[in-house]
């Protein structure tokens, strides 16, 4: 039976058990129509001569009871041992009856089968094992109901020994044990990619064989990140499951919402102690609740030091020094000093990482992690390295000690005026009042400078020293900040610096409504010191407002002051290439507003003058003239004329590519857009090159990449089916997991359902494109196009499916929706 087929006999299963007993017959009849052969195959794993009322019905037994369980028959297979019981059930060796092979049978235990919640979760696990098939997962063989009527399932029995006990029995060196971790990955992001998250990961959870293959085990408390893949959604439901908190991450310890990350920390706190042989909290010696404080709170020590500081235990204590810990003490072939030095440095940072508090600072992906390992393993430099020191700053900044903090709210306070003060000093020189206050904050801003170089020194050298203190968060530095904005020994320009610069800091930590009443304070102690007349520091202010307001999608009031802005700024006489930015920012609102054409016309226009400005110059490659092209490209992309977008967005990219940015993100967001043009006009080969690099240069970058993905499936779906599947189901989990409401994740779907309906998976793609049109429906601003695309795939999935009523419906709506455009 292939594996579609059993896929489907087991939901047939799952559904006909959520049926009362007596209408079960009349819908496995009506379901399985003319294919008496799955009828037959679900009928026998239903045990029917077990119905309700039957006198012979054997006693339930207690799956908590071994003598009650070894020796029973269930559905052929006789139990010999329990292997394992938990929550929710219990896990017995069994032994086919009509030929030899030993399998494991998991039965949910007696009392829960009368549970809701618990049969759910139990047909769930049933449901992600039979969509997970790969080489290191246990795969399922069968499924269906006891004779007292309590679902079980049989999967592979594997044989073997947890990770990390594994290892110090075998005495793998580091490059060996990496390398079996890296399969362990590959299970992991499999499951990612159908949509899994796994949520226990820990080493009795993986089992390696005797020949060295881990299998991935326990789906009891895995979670499907879209819901329409749940035979059994248990999204409203509180209660998530048990969990490891040794291994969990800080969102499950908080009860957060979960994503692919959640699997990502585990797997680096497993491979923390797969590499020393030690826990990062010290949990053996900890209670749970300040276990799961310190998970939440306490950063790690990097493995290389937590190697040495247990080496110098083992040495005050006798011990010898030359294994990581007495839990390694069969590692005789690693060396502590060894060690240490192999961990120092990559691999301390990768693991780290992997472990950061923060979901979005950890690898975007687990496939990530494991390219990572493979480029240490190869000498290559690891993504981890970059940016890692300013990591831990900031979470030693974040811990905030008295001394430092009070430090740190000068020089960003300092920093933020002497950058403000600098920028418009020329500004103020209007008159000699105005120049000599130009002097004063332009000799002021060189001295805060000065000061926060030395600062910064001071800052660097507490990390090194971890200096004690009371702790005074950033939020309090800027209240603390915002107390003092009206005080009388401030001068008037001064309350408009500080009120600006504390509004910065409050955005920098999302407080936005803070944020909003101190920019506005800031406009309105500008407009009272210069009398309400035109001046560029209240043309500054009005700019920074919309900004804001355009970061929160707030497309009119952002409209309102940058239009407000820029009017002040002609009327101030100030050159046109000062006024570019301003303006690029109005069309932005315009044409999130769906005001496309007179975007376009702004966009254009400061395209001609920038151009203008740079063709008198020789060899000179303007990141502005490029960024403005790209916006040209956009705004026609989004009108739908893909013919004009092309140029201007080929023009984009090869500046950026040229100019050998140290963003590459920038160069990737402009080989995405030129590919999205070209596979709208049908030249699929560019549109599939493109978006390849795309790819590779966000990944570099430390960037997810799925939003590309997405389009890549897209355009593979012609011509790859199986390869598009794979992949917009791995695009489909990230964006799931970290945004799973936006657009972005609604086309996602669109596209996974347009390629069901080419595999002829008709029902299965009814939910993905109903759910993704009507999000996209809602959708503001210049999205007609993705309405037109997502609707189309509605009308072709009812064309193919022979649904002449619901085809009609959105053929209407076509119909309306052209005549509106």
């Amino acid at each position: 039976m292939s594996i579609e087929r059993e896929q489907r006999v087991l939901e047939l299963l799952d559904a006909v058990l959520d049926q009362p007993p007596e209408q079960r017959a009349r819908y496995l009849d009506r379901e399985c129509a003319d294919d008496t052969s799955m009828l037959r195959k679900v009928e026998s794993m239903l045990e029917t001569e077990s119905a309700p009322g039957r006198p012979d019905l054997k006693p339930a037994f207690d799956v908590y009871a071994e003598d009650q369980g070894v020796g029973r028959t269930i559905g052929g297979y006789t139990l010999t041992q329990l292997l394992d019981r938990g929550g929710m059930g219990a896990v017995y060796l069994a032994e086919r009856q009509d030929f030899e092979q030993k399998v494991a049978l998991k039965v949910i235990r007696r009392g829960l089968d009368v549970d809701q919640i618990s049969v759910k979760r139990f047909h769930n696990e049933r449901q992600i094992l039979a969509r997970l098939t790969h080489p290191n997962i246990a795969h399922l063989l069968d499924g269906g109901a006891t004779a007292d009527h309590l679902p079980y399932f049989v999967m592979e029995y594997v044989e073997g020994e947890p990770l990390t006990r594994y290892c110090r029995h075998h005495q793998l060196s580091i490059a060996s044990r990496l390398k079996l971790f890296r399969k362990v990955c590959s299970a992991v992001q499999f499951a990612h990619r159908n949509l899994v998250v796994h949520r226990d990961l820990k080493p009795g959870n993986i089992l390696v064989t005797a020949d060295g293959e881990p299998k991935l085990l326990d789906f009891g408390i895995a979670k499907m990140l879209d819901e329409n893949l749940a035979p059994h959604p248990l999204t409203t439901l509180t209660q998530e499951g048990p969990l490891t908190p040794r291994y969990a991450s800080p969102e499950q310890i908080r009860s957060q919402p979960i994503t692919t990350a959640s699997d990502v920390y585990s797997l680096g706190v497993l491979l923390y102690e797969l590499l020393t042989g030690l826990d990062p909290y010290h949990a053996d010696s900890k209670q749970r609740m300040e276990m799961e404080r310190a998970i939440c709170e306490e950063e790690p020590d990097k493995p290389s030091t937590a190697v040495r500081r247990r080496a110098d235990e083992c040495t005050t204590k006798g011990r010898a020094p030359n294994t990581a810990s007495p839990s390694a003490a069969e590692d005789s072939a690693i060396d502590t000093k060894r060690l240490r030095r192999q961990l120092s440095g990559d691999l301390d940072s990768i693991v780290l990482k992997a472990m950061r508090k923060e979901p979005e600072l950890r690898y975007s992906s687990v496939e990530q992690l494991s390219e990572d390992i493979l480029r240490h393993l190869d000498g290559l430099p690891v993504l981890a390295r970059s940016g890692a020191f300013a990591y831990r700053a900031g979470k030693f900044l974040k811990r905030n000690q008295l001394a430092l903090a009070v430090t740190l709210a000068f020089v960003l306070l300092g920093l933020v005026l002497g950058l403000l003060w600098k920028q418009e000093a020329d500004e103020r020189a209007a008159s000699d009042k105005e120049r000599d206050i130009a002097v004063q904050r332009s000799e002021s801003s060189n001295s805060a400078q000065g000061l926060m170089s030395e600062f910064i020194a001071d800052l660097v050298r507490g990390l090194t020293r971890g200096t004690e203190g009371s702790n005074l968060t950033m939020s309090q530095l800027a209240e603390r900040a915002a107390q003092n904005i009206d005080s009388p020994k401030l001068e008037p320009l001064d309350q408009i610096q500080v009120a600006g610069g504390v509004a910065q800091v409050f955005l920098a930590l999302e407080r936005q409504s803070e944020a909003e009443r101190f920019m506005r304070s800031a406009l309105e102690k500008a407009q009272d010191f210069y009398d309400k007349k035109p001046h560029p520091e209240v043309a500054l202010r009005l700019n920074n407002l919309g900004a804001l307001f355009f970061q929160q999608e707030k497309c009119e009031e952002a409209e309102v002051y940058f239009s407000r802005s820029l009017r002040m700024r002609i009327d101030l006489g100030q050159p046109a290439f000062e006024l570019f930015r301003v303006k690029n920012n109005l069309a932005s609102t315009l044409k999130c507003q769906n005001q496309l054409e007179d975007a376009l016309a702004i966009y254009k226009e400061i395209l001609a003058a920038r151009q203008e400005a740079y063709d008198s110059l020789e060899n000179a490659v303007d990141q502005d003239v490029a960024t403005s092209h790209w916006h040209v490209a956009a705004t026609y992309f989004a009108l739908g004329d893909q013919d004009s977008a092309e140029p201007h967005a080929r023009k984009a990219l090869e500046a950026r590519r040229l100019a050998e940015l140290p963003r590459k993100d920038r160069i990737a967001r402009a080989a995405h857009l030129l590919g999205m043009i070209q596979a709208t006009r049908s030249v699929t080969h560019e549109a599939e090159e493109l978006y390849r690099e795309s790819i590779k240069l966000l990944e570099e970058s430390g960037r997810s990449s799925a939003g590309v993905q997405k389009d890549l499936a897209e355009v593979l779906a012609s011509r790859d089916l199986e390869s598009a599947h794979d992949l917009i189901l791995k695009a489909l989990g990230v964006l799931s997991s970290r945004t799973p409401e936006s657009v972005g994740t609604a086309e996602a779907r669109t596209i996974l359902g347009s390629i069901l309906v080419k595999g002829e998976q008709y029902s299965e793609a009814e939910p993905f494109l109903v759910k993704s049109y009507s999000r996209i429906r809602e959708e503001r601003g210049p999205a007609s196009w993705r309405k037109r695309k997502a609707l189309q795939h509605l009308i072709d999935l009812y064309e193919a499916w022979g649904k002449p009523e619901e085809l009609a419906k959105y053929q209407a709506e076509m119909e309306g929706l052209l005549a509106h455009e």
